[in-house]
C-alpha cells in the first residue's frame, strides 16, 4: 500500500521526471522482482519511475493469484474464508481419522503403507503415510541407459534433465532425458531418422523403377528414400545424386537438365554461340559475365541467362546508347553537355540553357523526366525556392539524419510518424541549404569516414544516403556547425562547384526524391520535438 500511495503523489509529476525524488523513501522488498532489480534501479541507487509503477501494478496481481488479497464481493477471487465449511472452526483441531477409528485410537504407525476410501473427502480416495519416493540410484540409471544402447558421459543429472551420453550404435554424443527413455522413447535422433527411413525404404525393384522411369540410370545399391542415390542422366550423360523422396515427390531428377546447376563448360560453349567470349570464370545465371564480342570487338557484360533466352552483344543489336544520341536527348531537355558521354548512371556535366548554372545529372533520369535543372525543373524541391535544413535522430535505430525540406512539411512528417524526432531545424534559401547538407556529409563520409548508417530496409520512406550512427558523432557540434553554415558569409561560388559532384546521386539514378528532393516540414518547426538539452547547451 506504500507503493501504491507513493504512486497517487506522483501522478501529478512531469513525466520529464525519470527518477524518484533522491530522498523519497521508495518501498522494495515485495514489490521489486529479484529480476527486475538492475533495470529498476540504477547504478547511483536511484529508482526509475517507468519500470517501478510497472512493478507496483503487476505485485498485486500476483499476490491475488496466491490468495493474499483478495476482492471484496468477488466471484473467483472473494475471501478464501468463504470456501471454508461451516464447521470448520469448531473442529478445526480435530485430527482427520480414517472411518471407523475411535476418539483417542493411535493411528497407523507412519511407515505403514495404508490406502483409505473416505466418500466424504473430495476426490473419494486419500492416500496416508504413503512413503515418499526415493532418488532413482545413479548405477541403476545408468545401466538402464546402457541397455538402450547410450552410454552416459557424466552423472546421473535427474530424469527431467538432459544427460550427456554416447549413442552406441553410430557414435554420436547426444542428450536425452531419463524420463523420456524410460517411456520408450528413442535416445539418438540420427538413429531415428535412419530407422524411419528405413522403414519407409521400400522394396529396391521399385525404386530402380522409378529412377528409370524419369531417365536415370542408379550407378550403386540402393539405400533409402532419404539418402542420394549416385545416378547417370540419360539425357545429358552427367552424374548426379538425387533423393527418391523427391523424385517420387515430383521434383526434378537431372538439374542439370531442369536449370538448377550450370555446367561452367557448357555455360562457356553457349556464350561462344552467341559469338561472345568469355574475359572471366562463370559467375552465375543472373550475374554480369565480361565478356569480349567476336563480330564487333566491343566489351560487354550479358548475364548467361540472357544470353540463353536471345541476349547478345547490345552493340550489335543497335540496343547500345550512341553519344551523339544522348547528347541530343540532354539538349531536348535544354542542357548542354560540357564534356563527352560517361555512361548513362554516370554524372554527366552540362549548362542549364534556361538559368545558365551547371549542374550534373545522369542521362538515365532524362528519358523518365525526373532529371535535368535543379533550378529550374517543375517537380520536386528546386533550389531557387526557401528551404529547411533538420537534423533528427532515431533511438531505437541510433541513428542521426540531416536533410533538406520545402515549406510544404510533407517530408519531415514522414520521418517524424516513423518514430524520428527533431533536433534542429534551420529555415534558409535553398541554395544555401544545399550547401549545408553537403558539407555536413562531407563532414561525416570524409572527416569522421563514417558510412551510410541505415538502409532501405529500415527507411522505407527513403533518405538512408544521408545517415550515420548517432553514437559516432558529437550532436551538439554537428548542431553548431550547421547553425553556423547557416549564418556565415555567402558561398554561391562554393555551391556552384559542390552540387555538380557532392549532392546525392540516388535522386537521379533511381528517378525517386530523396531527401535533397521532395523534402518537407513545417518553417516554423525551430525549436524540434526531440531532447532540447543538447540544443540549449549551444
Amino acid at each position: 500500500m506504500d507503493a501504491i500511495d507513493l504512486l497517487a503523489r506522483y501522478a501529478g509529476t512531469d513525466s520529464d521526471q525519470k527518477l524518484y525524488a533522491a530522498g523519497e523513501k521508495v518501498p522494495i522488498d515485495g514489490v521489486i522482482p529479484k529480476a527486475w532489480l538492475d533495470g529498476v534501479i540504477d547504478d547511483d541507487g536511484r529508482v526509475e519511475r517507468i519500470p517501478y509503477e510497472l512493478c507496483v501494478l503487476i505485485a498485486p496481481r500476483e499476490a491475488l493469484h496466491r490468495r493474499e488479497v483478495y476482492v471484496q464481493g468477488a466471484g473467483r477471487w472473494k475471501d478464501p474464508d468463504e470456501d471454508l465449511p461451516g464447521d470448520f472452526e469448531d473442529n478445526r483441531d480435530v485430527p482427520l481419522r480414517r472411518p471407523g477409528h475411535a476418539a483417542g485410537r493411535r493411528s497407523d504407525p507412519p511407515t505403514a503403507l495404508t490406502t483409505v476410501l473416505w466418500s466424504g473427502w473430495p476426490g473419494g480416495s486419500i492416500r496416508y503415510n504413503d512413503p515418499m519416493p526415493r532418488r532413482l540410484d545413479r548405477e541403476a540409471a545408468a545401466s538402464f541407459m546402457i541397455e538402450h544402447r547410450l552410454e552416459p558421459l557424466e552423472q546421473y543429472p535427474g530424469a527431467g534433465k538432459q544427460w550427456r551420453c554416447r549413442c552406441l550404435a553410430c557414435g554420436d554424443e547426444v542428450r536425452p532425458r531419463y524420463a523420456n527413455i524410460k517411456q520408450g522413447w528413442g535416445g539418438c535422433s540420427r538413429c531415428g531418422r535412419l530407422a524411419q527411413s528405413r522403414t519407409r525404404r521400400g522394396s529396391e525393384e521399385k525404386a530402380i523403377a522409378d529412377f528409370r522411369a524419369v531417365g536415370l540410370e542408379p550407378l550403386e545399391p540402393y539405400a533409402s528414400v532419404m539418402t542420394p542415390w549416385r545416378s547417370q542422366c540419360r539425357r545429358c550423360g552427367r552424374v548426379v545424386s538425387p533423393l527418391l523422396n523427391n523424385i517420387r515427390k515430383g521434383q526434378g531428377a537431372c538439374e542439370y537438365c531442369s536449370g538448377k546447376r550450370v555446367d561452367t563448360k557448357a555455360a562457356a560453349a553457349v556464350m561462344r554461340a552467341a559469338s561472345l567470349e568469355p574475359l572471366v570464370a562463370y559467375p552465375g545465371r543472373h550475374a554480369p559475365w565480361p565478356c569480349r564480342c567476336l563480330r564487333c570487338g566491343q566489351s560487354v557484360s550479358p548475364s548467361y541467362g540472357a544470353v540463353r533466352a536471345g541476349g547478345g552483344c547490345r552493340h550489335c543489336n543497335d540496343t547500345a546508347i550512341k553519344p551523339d544520341a544522348a547528347a541530343a536527348a540532354m539538349r531536348n531537355a535544354k542542357l548542354e553537355p560540357l564534356e563527352p558521354y560517361p555512361g548513362s548512371l554516370a554524372r554527366w556535366r552540362c549548362r542549364c540553357l534556361k538559368c545558365n548554372k551547371i549542374v550534373s545529372p545522369c542521362y538515365s533520369t532524362i528519358p523518365r523526366g525526373s532529371g535535368g535543372c535543379r533550378w529550374c525543373r517543375n517537380s520536386g524541391f528546386k533550389a531557387a525556392d526557401n528551404a529547411v535544413v533538420y537534423l533528427i535522430t532515431h533511438a531505437a535505430f541510433r541513428a542521426a539524419k540531416i536533410g533538406i525540406t520545402d515549406s510544404s512539411g510533407s517530408r519531415l512528417k514522414k520521418h517524424i510518424i516513423r518514430g524520428w524526432q527533431v533536433l534542429c531545424t534551420v529555415a534558409v534559401p535553398g541554395e544555401r541549404a544545399m550547401l549545408i547538407e553537403a558539407e555536413i556529409l562531407d563532414w561525416w563520409r570524409g572527416e569522421l569516414a563514417l558510412p551510410a548508417y541505415l538502409g532501405q530496409r529500415e527507411m522505407k520512406q527513403g533518405g538512408w544516403t544521408e545517415t550515420v550512427s548517432a553514437e559516432e558523432i558529437d550532436l551538439a557540434v554537428t548542431i553548431r556547425r550547421i547553425r553556423h553554415l547557416a549564418e556565415g558569409p555567402d558561398h554561391a561560388e562554393t555551391l556552384t562547384s559542390l552540387l555538380g559532384s557532392r549532392v546525392s546521386a540516388a535522386e537521379d539514378v533511381t528517378g525517386g526524391p530523396t531527401d535533397a528532393a521532395d523534402r518537407s516540414p513545417r518553417p516554423e518547426i525551430i525549436r524540434g520535438n526531440g531532447p532540447l538539452s543538447l540544443i540549449d547547451r549551444m
